[in-house]
């Protein structure tokens, strides 16, 4: 059976009319609620109180009727309070109160709950935030984004803590050393995690010091423990591929100059070897001719 219902279109002109904005609802001082906020664990039962100062001996909880807004779909619906394995609703003299009981939380109960009753119509209570969270020891995943570019003075980083209520763990950045605190918050995604409450940290880094490649850590302490990541500029890509261009052409350059080196030595080498080579011919022939002339000679006289 499903816990909430959605409004009727005869009550849809009502609904806009007391929820048209959600930090200025119209209320009496007579009717209120408690808490204003709450967290409650998974599996864990948490009371919501509906107070009627002014007629606590002739208020009949029977009428009452409570109202939940989801904060991640900020949709209205009023509740279906008559399923008994869910919600428990009883009249409390002692506190003037009628209260509705969550026996069983679970995350989609997370949201900000309005009661009303016909007598006191249009107004309605102050709301009480209901935040239902996990188990403590389970340690929250922590993400980190930073812009790819940024043209303003101030580098925007977010850090994320992912199954953790902002009133469960704190959260700071360590930049040089020092500590910082961000502008942190509740939200609620509509992707990723449609169920679960997320505690998001935003901090502006001055442009000067991202450019820097200064590292800058989010610091997420919950439970005692500390889970940290960091972040820094990527080197520029331009000045990369430029350092691998200047790299290459010195590569060429000094390639080219061994070749041209080994060229001009095996030139010079066999240079040298052919002069050694003619000097040698040039030996050879002479005494040739002299070795013929001697014997031309030694003829010529054995015939006189």
């Amino acid at each position: 059976m499903s816990s909430t219902r959605y409004l009727k279109k005869g009550n849809i002109c009502l609904v806009i009319l007391c929820f048209s904005f959600n930090s200025h609802f119209a209320y009496v001082s007579s009717l209120d609620q408690w808490p204003r906020s709450a967290d409650v664990t998974v599996g864990h039962a948490t009371t919501l109180k509906c107070l009627f100062k002014d007629r606590p001996t002739t208020l009949n909880c029977h009428y009452i009727f409570f109202m939940k807004v989801n904060p991640r779909e900020k949709v209205l619906n009023i509740m279906a309070i008559n399923d008994k394995r869910k919600y428990l609703l009883q009249g409390n003299t002692t506190t003037s109160s009628c209260d509705l009981t969550i026996i069983n939380a679970i995350r989609e109960d997370s949201g900000i709950y309005y009661c009303s009753h016909p007598d006191y119509m249009p107004f309605i209570g102050h709301g009480s935030r209901i935040t239902v969270v996990g188990n403590v020891n389970v340690a929250p995943f922590v993400e980190l984004f930073s812009p790819s570019e940024f043209m303003d003075a101030n580098i925007p980083l977010i850090c994320r803590a992912v199954g953790a209520a902002s009133s469960q763990l704190r959260v700071f950045w360590v930049v040089n050393g020092e500590e910082h605190i961000g502008l942190t918050e509740s939200v609620w995604p509509e992707q990723n995690y449609p169920t679960t409450e997320v505690t998001q940290s935003q901090f502006w880094l001055p442009k000067s010091e991202w450019e820097a490649r200064v590292e800058c850590t989010c610091v997420v302490e919950a439970n005692g423990r500390n889970i940290s990541k960091s972040v820094q500029r990527k080197p520029d890509s331009g000045s990369h591929m430029c350092r691998v261009l200047l790299f290459g052409i010195s590569l060429s350059a000094l390639f080219l100059i061994v070749v041209v080196t080994t060229v001009l030595v095996l030139h010079t080498h066999k240079g040298k070897h052919g002069q050694y080579t003619a000097k040698r011919s040039s030996v050879t022939v002479s005494k040739i001719l002299k070795g013929s002339s001697a014997h031309t000679h030694k003829h010529i006289y054995k015939e006189m």
